[in-house]
């Protein structure tokens, strides 16, 4: 992230006092005697493995929340009260936030989930 400015021809590597930062979205140029602007790369929504991926996350989640209506239709049963209800009911949410998490992070990064 670091930058040499050469203040003469003489200049070299070693005159360390010269060296300055690059600021946050920039990178040192192959030279090392500039900065060059960083280009954002995301996943976005149009590219296929986007598009993959949310559908596949959102399928899940779906398929996640028929379980847990199951679970909840049927409570009284003895399979669900030995399978420990409440415990069933915080996985199976926790699963499910856990499927929509991965739709945070597709499309165009923010301040808001950067």
């Amino acid at each position: 992230k670091w930058f040499y400015l050469k203040t003469n021809k003489y200049s070299s590597f070693l005159d360390m006092e010269n060296c300055l930062r690059c600021p946050d979205d920039q990178w040192p140029n192959k030279k090392q005697d500039g900065c060059i602007q960083r280009t954002v790369e995301f996943l976005s929504y149009e590219d296929p493995l986007g598009v993959a991926l949310a559908s596949m996350a959102i399928v899940l989640c779906v398929i996640t929340a028929g379980v847990l209506g199951i679970f909840h239709q049927y409570c009284e049963t003895p399979v669900v009260k030995a399978n420990n209800r409440n415990i069933s009911y915080i996985l199976l949410l926790s699963l499910m936030l856990s499927f929509l998490c991965a739709l945070v992070f597709i499309g165009k990064p923010d301040k808001l989930n950067c």
